[in-house]
């Protein structure tokens, strides 16, 4: 038998088809104690029937090698029923023949088969050969997983596949029995069993209910596409949906118009590729090879079934192969000419001009975005074309276009024009900030084409050193910083400027002026002191030092209780004094001031003075004052004598002071007492020497003075 060769060209279209049957591994025997009933294997079964016009096909397979190895041996036995007679369902089912066993046939009565039907020596091969050992030059694909998988396996699923397609091979192999014994008006039930021995392995009984009446022509292969190729033709149609019917295709082609047809292959073609998750699973691909790219050919399909009949043809299809460009064009080079034009220069051999319908050149300002047509419609026979619209970076591509529409596009090519004109200076440029220290700042948008991006500039300072926010660049026309509101500055500055993508900076935007909100109070100030006037008490003070104070305020309220009352408000910072003439006489006040800045926040008040108000005093109670001075006697003599009309005298009080010494009180003297002689004295002194009346009520007139040089 010439099965050998017949095999290795079978293996080339090998995947077993699970339109009636599941592969599943040898089940493992768990093991078996003394105690137990031995493990007896079990296989499933399955079964498929087809009405046809006056007979009824039935096919059926064990589900494991296993059990198709057994039945090989033992066979299989099939009971028929009548249930239905005259279309009419009988009370007592009808048994129609006896038992009827059938086993795989001798391999000596294969021979006639072999030689004509490859998937019959594949069959005979695996149920009978020594050896089934499958060697292949190519590793990888089918043929890995073949050689990878276990001898039993192989034989198992190449039987399988033979049967699946050659109805003839499956019924020398007793997996098809064909039932012509078969009238209209009836339905039959098929029970389908093996003959294996209780004990040695189970398997299960198939069952068939049908009848003549069941019979449905077989569906057209439809949604047949066409991809024309360069003297080549894909055809790709579905598989899914006709895969209980069909288990491959035959393809026939025309070359003259659909006047004759040939098959195109010598075998079925069957999808390779039955994984469930696969991609494609629901297409068939075949390709056709052609003689030339100007014939127009005409397809049709037709679908082999599980029984071996073909499938009325699909409708036809049509189509011719295209030239194909086998070069792919390149850009070479950029040049610039002397009025500062540049060119892009590309390269295609000239041998396929006439192939190509026109070029197209792409333009891009980055290398993996999205590639605009720059210019089309170029003569197949030009190699250089001028460019401009440039951005600061183009990438080109060149596309040629075949005349079927084919398109080969070359690698990107990057031109840099050459650019040292900077970017117009931003414009609108403001700013704003807000309470909590957020600097907003916007400006109009730049329009040039090569435009990148703006860099924003600070300082605390007019006029000190400028620095950069960020060291990238800004995107967008709005940006946001932030500052400390306590610190020391009140003020902050800004500037923008453009650059390009060459790096071109435009010069700066002017400087805007930015006033931080004021939340820190003026600095305190200092009550320095008092002086008792005539008018009353002079109060004097040390302003706060802060730039933004606008105003003081000097309160007053009596100092054993009471609410203080604003004296008076002093704007700027150019007034630290005041005389308080409103007190009452002998009164005792507490005086206090506070700093109020522009934004109306007000110092700490600064720490309480207190004074006694001064009473009014009667400035004529003295008439003269009068010294004579006795060298001799080292003596000063002092006469006053006072207003005639003045009552209610107390005493005199006698005050005296010195170049070194301020004038204080020295005699005190009664109320009829009026010179008095000083002996306590130092040569060459100025003394001076005042002396003013104490009236009854305690109130004091004013001082009459005299200097004396001793």
């Amino acid at each position: 038998m010439k099965m050998r060769g017949v095999i290795l060209f079978m293996l080339s279209v090998l995947l077993f088809d699970k339109a009636y049957c599941q592969v599943n591994k040898k089940p493992v025997q768990p093991p078996v104690s003394a105690k137990q009933t031995p493990f007896v294997p079990k296989t499933k079964f399955f079964a498929v029937a087809r009405a046809a016009k006056n007979e009824i096909l039935i096919r059926w397979a064990a589900a494991d090698y296993g059990g198709w190895d057994v039945c090989n041996k033992y066979g299989f036995a099939i009971e028929k029923y009548t249930i239905v007679k005259n279309n009419k369902l009988l009370e007592k089912f009808e048994r129609s023949q006896p038992r009827m066993v059938i086993k795989p046939k001798p391999l000596v009565e294969w021979d006639s088969l072999v030689n004509n039907d490859d998937y019959a020596a594949v069959m005979a091969q695996a149920m009978y050969g020594e050896d089934f050992d499958v060697t292949m030059g190519n590793k990888s694909g089918v043929g890995a997983i073949i050689n990878e998988t276990q001898k039993n396996d192989q034989r198992y699923n190449m039987s399988m596949y033979g049967a699946d397609h050659s109805y003839k091979a499956a019924t020398f192999a007793a997996l098809g029995y064909t039932d012509k014994n078969v009238k209209s008006g009836e339905k039959y039930f098929y029970r389908i069993y093996s003959m294996v021995p209780a004990g040695t392995r189970k398997m299960d009984t198939a069952t068939i209910y049908i009848g003549l009446a069941d019979y449905k022509p077989l569906p057209k292969t439809s949604d047949i596409i066409i991809e024309p190729g360069d003297k080549s033709m894909m055809l790709k149609w579905d598989f899914e949906t006709n895969k209980e019917y069909y288990t491959s295709y035959i393809i026939e082609r025309s070359g003259d118009g659909g006047k004759t047809f040939i098959n195109i292959t010598d075998k079925p073609v069957t999808q390779l590729n039955n994984a469930k998750d696969a991609p494609g699973l629901g297409s068939i691909l075949y390709i056709d090879s052609l003689s030339n790219n100007d014939t127009i050919y005409q397809y049709r399909i037709a679908g082999v079934s599980l029984f071996g009949d073909n499938g009325p043809y699909s409708d036809m299809v049509k189509g011719k192969g295209k030239n194909m460009l086998s070069f792919t064009p390149g850009i070479t080079s950029a040049s610039r000419n002397e009025k500062g034009q540049y060119f892009l220069h590309w390269q295609l051999q000239d041998s396929v001009d006439n192939l190509i319908k026109e070029f197209k050149i792409n333009q891009s300002e980055f290398i993996d975005g999205t590639y605009k047509v720059y210019k089309q419609n170029i003569p197949a026979a030009v190699r250089s074309m001028m460019v401009d619209s440039l951005y600061s970076s183009n990438y080109f591509t060149i596309t040629a276009v075949s005349n079927e529409g084919q398109e080969k596009t070359s690698l990107p090519y990057l031109l840099q024009p050459e650019d040292s004109i900077a970017p117009a200076t931003p414009v609108g440029f403001a700013a704003k900030i807000d309470t909590n220290g957020i600097v907003t700042l916007n400006w109009k948008p730049n329009t040039e084409n090569d435009f990148d991006g703006y860099r924003v500039f600070k300082t605390n300072v007019k006029g000190h050193e400028l620095i950069a926010l960020v060291d990238t660049l800004f995107k967008t026309t709005e940006i946001k910083d932030t500052t400390n509101l306590k610190s020391l500055n009140s003020k902050l500055y800004y500037t923008i400027t453009a650059v390009d993508r060459r790096y071109n900076q435009s010069a700066y935007a002017p400087l805007i002026e930015v006033v931080k909100p004021d939340i820190v109070p003026p600095s305190q100030p200092v009550l320095a002191g008092y002086d008792i006037s005539d008018d009353g008490i002079k109060i004097n003070w040390i302003n706060s030092t802060d730039e933004d104070v606008v105003m003081h305020k000097l309160y007053r309220k009596p100092y054993q209780g009471g609410a203080w009352e604003l004296l008076e408000t002093f704007r700027g910072k150019s007034i630290s004094q005041v005389i308080d003439k409103k007190g009452e006489e002998g009164k005792t006040y507490s005086y206090t001031i506070i700093a109020v800045d522009s934004a109306k926040l007000e110092s700490e008040p600064a720490i309480p003075l207190t004074v006694v108000f001064p009473e009014k005093r009667i400035k004529t109670a003295i008439k003269s004052l009068d010294a004579e001075v006795d060298r001799d006697k080292r003596m000063i003599t002092l006469a006053w004598a006072k207003i005639p009309d003045v009552k209610n005298i107390k005493q005199f009080e006698l005050y005296r002071g010195d170049d070194k010494r301020k004038m204080s009180l020295y005699k005190v003297f009664e109320e009829n007492v009026f010179a008095f002689t000083d002996n306590d004295l130092t040569v060459n002194t100025r003394y001076k020497y005042g002396v003013r009346v104490v009236f009854a009520n305690g109130k004091y007139s004013d001082f009459i003075t005299k200097n004396v040089i001793y």
